[in-house]
């Protein structure tokens, strides 16, 4: 008997000790904070135009708007592309938080075309996106950043003249 009431005073002894201080334990505390920043806004300032073009009667061709909007070219050298019109990139102007990066999103090959406005002939298909700043870019110190896109232009053989048009998507993000 002697021996159990020894059992159970050391057990009651270290259970009491384990539970009351004697046992190795810490706290602290943290902060938690939020940057909540403004959304961005995407403004289209300039059309991309891929100028006056006349299409061969027998070959299809390329025409390409560089980013400078100086530079104009047939790929292939079929269409011929007349000066009353050089074209142009298209110019945008975003907003968001002062001195923080972003990506630009770009439209994949397949997913642009242009429409004839009056209906019938072939739609003709934008690709090979390009931006500048090209995929990253950065808000100048009062939260704006200029950027321009030109892109590739496959205009079919023959095709049938007149105005053609269709709408394009440009995705910034922060990161």
């Amino acid at each position: 008997m002697k021996n159990f009431k020894s059992i159970l005073i050391t057990f009651t002894i270290t259970v009491f000790l384990s539970k009351f201080g004697f046992g190795q334990s810490a706290s602290g505390s943290g902060t938690g904070t939020a940057d909540i920043l403004e959304a961005i806004q995407v403004t289209s300032d300039q059309t991309l135009h891929f100028g006056d073009i006349m299409s061969h009667y027998f070959y299809p061709d390329v025409v390409r708007i560089n980013l400078s909007g100086t530079n104009r070219i047939s790929i292939l050298g079929w269409a011929i592309l007349l000066p009353s019109n050089d074209g142009q990139p298209g110019v945008f102007t975003a907003t968001g938080a002062p001195n923080r990066n972003f990506t630009i999103t770009l439209p994949g090959d397949y997913e642009v075309y242009l429409s004839r406005d009056l209906g019938g002939g072939v739609d003709m298909r934008l690709e090979n996106f390009v931006s500048d700043p090209n995929v990253l870019g950065t808000f100048d110190g009062t939260g704006s950043r200029e950027f321009r896109i030109g892109a590739q232009l496959v205009v079919g053989a023959n095709q049938l003249e007149g105005w053609y048009s269709g709408t394009y998507d440009v995705t910034l993000e922060y990161f």
